[in-house]
């Protein structure tokens, strides 16, 4: 046997637990740490910033002497850098996305922009906007990387999709780069090379980086990976990253313990430092767990548990797959971000909630994780929505909602498609919300049936009654025409009003239904006056004063009587929003 020097990078522990309904408890996970440091793996790669008992792990395992091999995997950003600092770590792999695809998907600034909204990188991006999201990369990822060798750490990089970026930028990403990181590892993120390509590729770009440190992290969506990986050691790889039993996301990872008895079958070479003989005991206790890999084109490589995947997802099929004709099936899980839910209610249920109800579902589910030690399907999350287990929005210290949303009402805002077929999961929420904030704002989208859809409304909420100025359906028609007697909006306090409204019990809910839209387009806001008046300081201050005038609009006519009045008055320290006649009282 010939004796080769490569680094054998472990990422059971990190990548692997990813994989769909899997969880390791802390104390599992220390076990497995310790067998897996047995085999002689050069690292063993951990993600600290998941959540705080991913750090203690961190901190326990480097107590226990492991410290040279113990990688924390980061996010590109300070606070992530020192988040994995503070675990004591002595090595770091950053990592970020070098694809074109992904690139545009996550530039915030060309994303802020509206003509490239909604669009991804099929839909003919000029190649000016391309250069653009490249070069922010590389002036993101060489401050970071600067940033985290200051500070005394050894530092790696990760490619994240290179198998799908542009030869030419990934090789310049390597030449930047290699002065600050040991090593790359180039990501099959999606399992789209074959063994042929691995090799060409591979060894064409050490020769156009003059032998650069470059490894490999493959995965298994294609049944390739092995061979892939094995091919990338031929081509000259310094280190490949893998999981035991190949486990990880859809169809997992490298298995560790086939490359490394590969590389001995194949062409006679055993890594140094790797002890053959302790690589079943972890295989063994894997399988006692009952874990292993979904196999490649099986159910299970359609599940999807980690929160910035589906994000992307949502944005671009083809951004984690290449298989976009699936859809996903979504757990959640540790690994899991608001995404997840935003993804099961927008695109399973279509229905939508405020952002910070999936924020608030994301921070509940992933501590109930930790605390019942498990994932969930989506028929668990469901249900556990359903028996109010998971709250929906952010508590204070005394137990009222979160008052930002009560500053700007369009925070609370659901989008519902249709009423009559609203889930239990969707009602929940917006009785949750309601209780807690006393109104809701629900975007219904293709309605044919105002008042069939506000009837429904009605019915969710309770018994629908009737009162001295509706029709028999409990409907007022409320419709400001030219010379009505009316006004759209007042400066007063408003209560809406139903009979019987002094009794509290039982409580009274009125529902308003718009049933036409802004003549100028867009969704109908619920406006805010502090929030309108800071928006047009900034945007026309000089034409604002003149909406304080007492005559700065048309408000109503009553019997061929034109009324002027202002949009904004001050009083009690506030501006308000008024838009009302000076000196005249109309009955609304």
């Amino acid at each position: 046997m010939k004796s080769i020097k490569i680094t054998i990078y472990d990422d059971t522990l990190r990548d692997g637990e990813q994989q769909a309904g899997l969880f390791f408890d802390r104390e599992t996970k220390a076990n497995l740490a310790d067998m897996i440091a047995a085999t002689g793996v050069h690292k063993i790669n951990l993600m600290p910033a998941i959540h705080p008992t991913e750090a203690y792990l961190v901190n326990e395992l480097m107590s226990k002497g492991m410290a040279d091999k113990i990688t924390a995997m980061t996010m590109m950003g300070t606070k992530f850098i020192d988040q994995s600092l503070e675990t004591g770590v002595q090595k770091i792999l950053l990592f970020h996305a070098v694809s074109d695809r992904l690139l545009f998907l996550r530039d915030k600034q060309v994303q802020s922009q509206l003509e490239y909204q909604g669009k991804t990188i099929d839909d003919d991006i000029p190649i000016s906007v391309i250069e653009q999201v490249r070069w922010s990369m590389l002036e993101k990822t060489l401050k970071h990387l600067e940033y985290a060798r200051d500070r005394g750490l050894e530092v790696y990089f990760g490619a994240e999709d290179a198998s799908r970026a542009d030869f030419d930028f990934l090789t310049q990403c390597i030449s930047k780069f290699e002065p600050y990181v040991e090593f790359f590892l180039l990501a099959d993120t999606v399992g789209c090379l074959t063994p042929e390509k691995t090799h060409f590729w591979l060894s064409n770009l050490l020769e156009v980086t003059n032998g650069a440190p470059l490894g490999v992290h493959f995965h298994n969506d294609m049944g390739l990976a092995l061979e892939n990986t094995l091919q990338a050691i031929h081509a000259g790889a310094i280190a490949v990253s893998g999981t035991f039993s190949g486990i990880g996301e859809r169809a997992g990872n490298a298995p560790l313990e086939q490359v490394l008895d590969g590389l001995r079958m194949r062409w006679g070479w055993e890594v140094e430092g790797i002890n053959y003989s302790a690589l079943e005991a972890v295989t063994e206790a894997l399988a006692r767990l009952g874990v292993r890999a979904n196999p490649p084109y099986s159910p299970g490589t359609h599940r999807q548990e980690t929160g910035i995947h589906l994000h992307s997802l949502l944005c671009d099929r083809h951004s984690y797959t290449i298989f976009p004709d699936q859809e996903p099936e979504i757990w959640f899980g540790k690994c899991s971000g608001a995404s997840n839910f935003k993804y099961l209610f927008e695109r399973h249920l279509n229905q939508s909630l405020p952002q910070q109800c999936y924020e608030q579902l994301r921070t509940s589910l992933k501590e109930l994780s930790i605390q019942e030690q498990r994932s969930y399907s989506t028929s668990d999350v469901l249900s556990l929505i359903e028996q109010d287990l998971l709250p929906m929005f952010p508590q204070m210290d005394n137990g009222v909602a979160d008052s930002q949303c009560l500053e700007d009402p369009n925070l609370i805002r659901f989008r519902v498609e249709q009423i009559s077929q609203m889930s239990k999961a969707m009602l929940n929420a917006l009785l949750d919300v309601f209780n807690q904030f006393g109104c809701i704002i629900i975007a219904c989208d293709g309605v044919s049936n105002f008042r069939q859809n506000l009837l429904d409304i009605g019915s969710h909420f309770g018994q629908i009654m009737p009162h001295r100025i509706s029709d028999d359906d409990g409907i007022v028609t409320v419709t400001p025409t030219p010379g009505a007697n009316y006004t759209a909006l007042t400066g007063q306090p408003f209560d809406f009003h139903t009979d019987g409204s002094f009794m509290p019990v039982p409580p009274k809910v009125v529902a308003l239904q718009c049933i036409v839209a802004a003549d100028t387009g867009g969704e109908s806001q619920v406006v805010q006056a502090e929030t309108l008046y800071n928006f047009l300081k900034e945007q026309d201050p000089i034409g604002l004063p003149a909406l304080f005038e007492p005559d700065a609009v048309v408000t109503t006519t009553v019997d061929g009587e034109v009324y002027r009045g202002p949009v904004f008055v001050r009083a009690d320290n506030r501006v308000m929003l008024t838009y009302r006649p000076s000196d005249h009282q109309v009955t609304v």
